[in-house]
């Protein structure tokens, strides 16, 4: 809901609004007569302006589109801006250089001077150094002087400015001249005809050189790979451990409804749940020992309920710890089932275990056919495979015959 003050205050910005708007449209609706257009300065272009001409009785109400040219120079004021624009020229060409005398990075060719009102075109005498745009091409080998040629325009007047700069290589430190020195040696050493070996320099420059050979360090590969080979067993032990409780699982709901109907056939015989339960323990304890079959985790933890049972745990601690263990939703449920049983004495516990037995088949028939459509779309691929490899089989004998 909005509040009324918000309502109060929404009214209060549409009134003032609204009259400020009145104002404008008639502040706007007033025409003012002038018999002037100003004019933009040189360099920024023309201006439009839109007016109402009344000519007499002849023209009323023409509207009328005006265009105002920019300032135009006298002769003299070109002078003096085509003067001014040698001078910032000479300036901004210098770009992140120091000076005209020390140029050594990009040039800055600005096509416009004086703020718009001298355009500017370029040339240079050697563009083995720059670009025709100024970026610096190859630093020569030693100072070059270079000629910078601009056609310098003014509102139809025109000047060819010239003057000159000197490319010069940056200067180099002990460290780099030595480098460079060395490496000078060794092209020389290489370039020397019937031997086998490199000799190295012993001394450049009169500074003594010691050559020794980089020994791999295998330590930190070694340390790396351990580190690799910790993670894959981390992640092979998670995965490990996720596919035994994957199949854990699945052996348990496997196993529930044969559980419950073991128990309903016993209870239907008249044995209480405790006794059923510990008669299902011992058969599968006792098969077991036998080895006539194998582990079966939902039967391992009802044998594990058994010994707590017998060590004086009570019987509803012990299927609640059953649940607990199995951690499985249907698992949970018989727990409650038979806790529920102890604990008010259901005397529907038949029909109970019956309905839970019928809703367990129905659920691993779906499990099954989940199973078998995972186990269809497994096999696609391989199919596809043998496809390919059947039709390549037909085809390459054909298209061979049909070369011949």
């Amino acid at each position: 809901m909005v509040s009324r003050e918000s309502k109060k205050k929404a009214i209060k910005v549409i009134i003032a609004t609204g009259v400020l708007a009145a104002i404008l449209a008639v502040l706007d609706g007033r025409e003012s007569h002038t018999d002037t257009l100003e004019r933009k300065e040189a360099g920024k272009g023309s201006q439009k302006q839109e007016y109402t001409l009344d000519a007499g009785k002849t023209i009323e109400s023409y509207a009328w589109t005006v265009t105002a040219e920019e300032y135009q120079f006298t002769q003299k004021e070109k002078k003096e801006v085509l003067k001014k624009a040698k001078a910032e020229l000479e300036k901004r060409i210098l770009g992140d250089n120091k000076s005209l005398e020390d140029i050594s990075t990009d040039l800055h060719l600005p096509e416009k001077l004086q703020k718009g009102a001298v355009r500017a075109e370029y040339g240079l005498s050697d563009y083995h150094i720059f670009y025709l745009d100024g970026t610096m091409r190859e630093l020569p080998p030693k100072a070059a002087m270079v000629t910078v040629s601009a056609e310098l325009e003014c509102q139809g007047e025109r000047e060819i400015y010239e003057f000159a700069i000197q490319v010069v290589p940056p200067k180099k430190s002990k460290t780099e001249q030595l480098i460079g020195d060395i490496q000078k040696t060794l092209e020389e050493e290489n370039k020397r005809t019937g031997t086998n070996q490199l000799e190295l320099p012993q001394e450049v420059n009169g500074i003594k050189l010691s050559w020794k050979k980089k020994k791999e360090n295998r330590a930190f590969f070694v340390a790396g790979l351990g580190m690799i080979a910790a993670g894959c067993i981390v992640a092979s032990e998670k995965e490990k451990a996720k596919k035994e409780q994957k199949e854990r699982e699945q052996q348990l709901l496997w196993d529930y409804p044969d559980i419950l109907g073991k128990l309903i056939l016993l209870t239907g015989a008249g044995m209480n749940v405790a006794l059923a339960w510990k008669q299902i323990a011992d058969t599968y304890q006792r098969r077991r020992d036998e080895q006539r079959i194998s582990e079966r985790p939902a039967y391992e933890e009802m044998v594990i309920a058994v010994y707590e049972m017998q060590e004086g745990v009570g019987e509803v601690q012990a299927y609640q710890h059953f649940g607990e263990r199995c951690a499985l939703p249907e698992y949970r449920k018989l727990s409650w089932i038979l806790v529920q049983n102890v604990r008010k004495g259901s005397a529907q516990i038949q029909r109970l275990l019956e309905e839970e037995k019928s809703e367990a088949y129905e659920k691993q028939k779906a499990r099954i056919k989940t199973a078998g459509e995972e186990a269809g779309t497994k096999l696609l691929f391989p199919m596809l495979l043998m496809l390919l490899v059947v039709l390549i089989i037909i085809m390459v004998p054909a298209m061979m015959s049909m070369e011949i």
